[in-house]
């Protein structure tokens, strides 16, 4: 997957009641045993491999760990799917990272480790409960029943399906720290590998029909001459720490499977699991060997196979720094061997996790300001050792306002603003208001998690305004005062909200969804996904890092190399002033738009004032403007191709007629009709157009304002370009102003309907 003009965060609609099947297994652990590891919360997943149906296609699963619990989810953005969360509780058994997920043409298998069991639960796969007859052209049924419908404690518990790992029996048996699984290529047995702190790594085979176990231990080669043998057990306590494997991968190539381990010293190994024998190494910290010390984290992915040749991706934290080191397996005189690829710089940050794909890098970071994320990914050529890419930054929304106020003078009822501001679709899950009302309530218990949106308004509505008449009481007030109490106490409410969903809303893992060009970044208790931006989303979030050849799949944008380039220099400009403009001055410019008051005649009074303000009087900021003004070669023909490009034509955009019959089956025209047709879908559609008219409003109106200032300037330009403006350019902001407020109000009001007798 690959698409050069960057990446958006988007949060589709998650606000809906969750209903999960609990199921509870004890595979003998005990507190005793939790106590002994600590298991960082998890979380990844699995995308569908067949996209040509729409019953696959978009369609994904992922989980998330946390200590003995893992919760299974399958959502799809093109059908809606019912029943479709599961939690096992693996009683007092820690879970490892080491889960996988794999198709048969029959059933779904997805394998779990824990640091002392493995298991397989089998589901059977969509194509089995598709039925080609139900699907008509005419007619679509958006719904059906998630694989997980199926999930039972009886099948957990079948006893073919899992194996207690025994213990050695002594006082402080080892505890398995990291894990790995997959299925072997004629899918007929789970592989299992578990690191312990002993320095071995334990491989368990077990087959899918009758449920046997067969395990063998990997230890160590040694490549040292037997004569050196004593030497090197002297030393083998001192080394015996960095020796032990930190992370595990198992992989299947030609009928084999091999398992890769990477210790906390920096060198990796690669063992052959059919003949439990060790195969290569290699020390991929040979040129940061000031200290193995130095080294404070190491983490695998699994490998890419490309025109049937194997790449590995190993990532390593230094104390100076840390790295990404691509290898490449090759057959060297009948023997496999690494050979180290390239070597990339990363950020300085802690790294929560990463994925590997033929193309890119995706790394989810965790910086050091309080609460921040970063997401970046970089161009992999694999086939080439040459790499000109550098790291890229994806859109990530910001975190909500941290106190959300009421502006001064408005006559919006507090309980009305604070309640459309929290219940806004995608805003809060109904699960975190929930939380917080029982947190606000100073309640020991949860109230009830299945409730509507409409009773849950009417239960915050309650509870606050039970807490305002406890602060009046029987006291007389002036309205203000009143005011005052009611804005304080719906402000305390929306504190507890925003401070649960902060919490869960923590990233933990990645999963690409190649479909769709795009990926699903987890979280604690949700996820949003992050989408391809369009030319004018990249042109101005990302403007600093863009380039003329990066438009080239822009047909409006890749005529003129000259007026292109003037365009991105004309959108820093319009980023400039965007920086400037203070919240108060948007919402008023956007407030005498609702009440059908021209753009060109607001910017003309808003410029008046904004003239007069700080931000725009100050001589660095008139330098800085002028500088990216005089740095456009042709103004008039740059705004003139911004306008193209934001232009939606109907007389260019016509599609021409098809005819079904000679072109598309009718298969393909009702694979057609589901694309994105599930509500996650039609949500994620929905918030990303929202996004797109958002910014395009704000160009329009920063362009306007642009216009207004150089008209204001004569001296700044030619009297050809300020002709053109004025008689064409403006006049043509102004409609395109209006039109994506148009747009953008419409996206942003919710179609809710309230009955009217409800307290909101």
């Amino acid at each position: 997957m690959d698409y050069i003009l960057g990446y958006r965060e988007v949060i589709p609609d998650q606000t809906l009641p969750e209903k999960w099947k609990e199921i509870i297994l004890n595979t003998g652990g005990s507190q005793s045993t939790l106590q002994d590891i600590k298991v960082p919360e998890r979380a990844g997943g699995y995308s569908y491999k067949n996209p040509s149906k729409y019953i696959t296609r978009n369609r994904f699963i992922y989980w998330r760990i946390t200590h003995d619990v893992i919760e299974l989810v399958e959502e799809s953005l093109d059908i809606n799917l019912i029943n479709n969360r599961v939690r096992y509780k693996f009683t007092d058994t820690p879970i490892l990272d080491g889960i996988s997920i794999h198709e048969t043409s029959e059933i779904v298998i997805i394998l779990i480790i824990t640091v002392s069991s493995i298991h397989k639960l089998s589901f059977t796969h969509p194509n089995k409960t598709y039925k080609e007859e139900q699907t008509a052209v005419s007619h679509v049924d958006r719904t059906m029943q998630s694989i997980f419908s199926e999930a039972s404690i009886h099948k957990a518990r079948d006893p073919h399906t899992f194996y207690i790992i025994p213990s050695s029996g002594s006082t402080n048996p080892p505890v398995a720290h990291a894990g790995s699984s997959c299925l072997t290529v004629h899918r007929d047995k789970a592989v299992f590998a578990l690191a312990y702190n002993s320095g071995v790594i334990l491989v368990l085979r077990l087959d899918i029909v009758t449920g046997t176990v067969n395990f063998s231990e990997l230890k160590q080669e040694s490549t040292v001459p037997r004569f050196l043998s004593g030497i090197a057990t002297a030393f083998r306590s001192r080394t015996l720490e960095n020796e032990i494997a930190t992370s595990l991968v198992l992989h299947t190539h030609n009928n084999n499977v091999y398992l890769f381990a990477i210790s906390r010293g920096g060198y990796l190994r690669m063992w052959s699991c059919n003949e439990a024998q060790y195969v290569t190494g290699i020390d991929l910290a040979i040129n940061n060997r000031d200290s193995i010390r130095n080294i404070q984290n190491c983490l695998l992915k699994n490998p890419v196979i490309l025109h049937h040749e194997i790449y590995l991706c190993t990532y390593i934290k230094y104390i100076t720094g840390c790295e990404f080191v691509i290898l490449k397996i090759v057959e060297d005189a009948g023997f496999l061997k690494f050979i180290r690829h390239c070597t990339i710089r990363a950020l300085d940050q802690h790294l929560v996790d990463y994925s590997f794909s033929e193309t890119r890098i995706w790394a989810l970071w965790r910086t050091t300001e309080v609460d921040a994320i970063a997401v970046n990914h970089i161009g992999l050529p694999l086939q080439s050792a040459d790499r000109n890419s550098e790291w890229e930054p994806v859109v990530l929304i910001q975190s909500s306002d941290r106190d959300y106020v009421i502006s001064d003078g408005s006559s919006i009822d507090p309980r009305q603003a604070y309640i459309d501001y929290i219940f806004h679709p995608g805003k809060f899950s109904l699960k975190d208001i929930i939380r917080a009302l029982s947190i606000y309530r100073k309640l020991n218990h949860l109230g009830d998690m299945h409730l509507s949106p409409t009773a849950l308004k009417e239960k915050v509505c309650m509870a606050v305004e039970a807490e305002i008449q406890n602060e009046v009481m029987d006291y007389e007030l002036m309205d203000e005062d009143y005011l005052e109490i009611v804005n304080r106490c719906w402000s305390k409410f929306y504190s507890c909200v925003l401070q649960y969903h902060i919490n869960k809303s923590r990233p933990v893992g990645l999963l690409l969804l190649p479909d769709v060009l795009g990926v699903v970044l987890l979280k604690k208790s949700s996820f949003s996904l992050l989408r391809p931006m369009e030319v004018i989303e990249h042109m101005m979030l990302c403007n600093e890092n863009t380039h003329f050849t990066r438009f080239n799949i822009s047909p409006a944008l890749s005529q003129d190399e000259n007026i292109c380039q003037d365009l991105i220099t004309l959108t820093s400009a319009l980023t400039y002033l965007e920086q400037r403009m203070t919240d108060d001055v948007k919402s008023n410019f956007e407030k005498q738009l609702y009440y059908l008051k021209s753009p060109d005649i607001i910017v003309d009074n808003l410029l008046e004032l904004l003239l007069d303000t700080d931000e725009f009087t100050d001589l660095d900021f008139k330098s800085g403007l002028l500088h990216k003004l005089e740095n456009i070669k042709d103004i008039a023909s740059a705004m003139a191709m911004l306008l193209e490009v934001m232009t939606y034509n109907l007389s260019q955009s016509t599609p021409s007629k098809l005819r079904t019959s000679d072109v598309i089956d009718k298969t393909t025209l009702a694979n057609s009709d589901f694309l994105f047709g599930s509500d996650l879908g039609t949500s994620t559609i929905a918030e990303s157009v929202t996004q797109i008219a958002v910014l395009r409003f704000s160009m329009c109106r920063n362009l306007l304002v642009l216009q207004n200032i150089i008209l204001s300037r004569s001296e700044i330009l030619d009297s050809y370009s300020l002709h053109t403006i004025k008689s064409s350019l403006a006049p043509r902001t102004v409609v395109l102003t209006q039109a994506y407020y148009v747009i953008m109000w419409i996206s942003e009001t919710s179609t809710s309907v309230v009955p009217s007798q409800s307290l909101v």
